[in-house]
């Protein structure tokens, strides 16, 4: 419900320019980035769920924060950017955490299901939540807005308590090996592999150029468009029903189509519907613009996320996923914040709209960084057979494990918001 708060905080309470309502999600993600880098080897070595229960409520604690602060009169800008980068750190925690754990509570060959499942359930509460929080933006304030949201952490926690089945003895650490070198195992994986590496710098392109548009796309509806705080809440939520579509159709897609060709013409078709919200006009039909190009956007996101997620958990093996999956988050949150700075200091100097035109651009030419050679040409299996793994030259060969995995990216980690 508190999806957009703090922008709408900095632009309604605090008044902020448009260069400092990017640098609040961009100071935000690069210091909970700079904080999260010892997270992957830390969590790898621990139990997975007290870890995320911890990060759940710590996050709410940090989100109460907010309205204390405005009962008091003493909220600030600066509060803002600390809330911003503490709930980041949390979220990567939580994000480092879920992937290895729920890799030991679904089946290798319930992957993409289960990673349909869970972006169904993301986008349903997206969906829900920015319509309602838009309504209460207007009723009761914004502060109070991130309350209530900061009470579903609680929510959380609990849900996460509540899970029984035991969870397994977390990777042992090698044998000599220091923290130091530890921190570049997630990396070094990733950037070895010849078809993680194309999909790990299309997402860091993708996400850079998708969220250095959003806070300009805030911007755009509430001073430029003019829209109503419901109205906003409605342009933030409905397109989440095409990602609840997308997600639902990710099973049913790879059974006829197979994965790999998906993965290419799903991340490429994505990119196309940036651009048309830099030219739209004031008033119902801008909201109409918008409220179309992200439906269609998020759609087709929500078909691709789960086929991505299944594919990276198929690669990844067990002991390294809790690094892998720290060492994507934590570029994500290095990455997106200094896009939001760019795309902030290129509105300043020329426009909200020329800015996120140029952001729409840089979408499209994402497309070059997928693996359209080999994902394309790539034999694939039936949907829930065991991927063939093809090394790199010169590389050690991947530990194959058997069982079980799946993902708690969704929509965040993949870069669809």
């Amino acid at each position: 419900m508190a999806l957009g708060a703090l922008p709408f905080i900095a632009i309604t309470v605090l008044d902020t320019d448009d260069l400092q309502v990017s640098l609040l999600a961009a100071a935000g993600g690069a210091i909970s980035a700079l904080l999260a880098l010892p997270i992957g080897p830390w969590v790898e070595h621990r139990r997975k769920r007290p870890v995320m229960i911890a990060a759940a409520l710590f996050r709410a604690v940090v989100l109460l924060s907010l309205p204390i602060a405005h009962l008091l009169g003493v909220l600030t800008y600066g509060h803002l950017v600390v809330v911003a980068a503490a709930s980041s750190l949390g979220l990567l925690a939580e994000l480092s955490a879920s992937s290895a754990h729920l890799k030991a509570l679904v089946p290798r060959e319930g992957r993409t299901e289960a990673a349909s499942r869970l972006e169904t359930t993301s986008w349903l509460a997206l969906s829900a939540g920015p319509a309602i929080g838009g309504l209460l933006l207007g009723a009761i304030g914004a502060t109070v807005t991130v309350a209530v949201n900061a009470v579903g952490f609680l929510g959380a926690a609990v849900g996460l308590r509540s899970i029984r089945q035991p969870e397994p003895e977390p990777a042992p650490r090698d044998a000599g090996g220091s923290p130091l070198r530890e921190l570049g195992v997630g990396w070094a994986f990733i950037l070895r592999h010849p078809t993680l590496r194309p999909l790990f710098l299309n997402a860091m392109v993708f996400g850079g150029m998708l969220m250095a548009s959003s806070p300009l796309i805030y911007v755009l509806m509430l001073r430029d468009l003019g829209l109503a705080p419901w109205q906003y809440g409605l342009a933030l939520g409905i397109p989440c029903v095409g990602g609840i579509l997308g997600a639902l159709l990710a099973p049913r897609l790879e059974g006829l189509h197979g994965r790999g060709r998906l993965i290419l013409t799903l991340g490429a078709a994505r990119t196309l519907f940036l651009l048309p919200i830099a030219f739209a006009p004031a008033g119902w039909v801008g909201l109409v613009v918008i409220v179309a190009c992200d439906s269609l956007m998020l759609l087709i996101a929500g078909a691709f996320n789960p086929l991505f997620v299944a594919y990276r958990l198929d690669t990844v093996p067990d002991h390294l996923m809790s690094r892998v999956s720290a060492a994507w988050s934590i570029t994500n949150r290095v990455v997106q914040p200094a896009a939001m700075a760019l795309w902030g200091v290129l509105a300043l100097a020329s426009s909200t709209r020329i800015a996120i035109g140029l952001a729409g651009a840089g979408l499209v030419l994402s497309c070059a960084f997928l693996p359209w050679r080999r994902l394309w040409r790539e034999q694939l299996e039936p949907a829930g057979s065991p991927p063939v793994e093809r090394q790199p030259a010169g590389s050690q060969p991947v530990e194959q494990v058997d069982p079980v995995t799946q993902s708690a990216g969704g929509p965040d980690d993949a870069g669809a918001r």
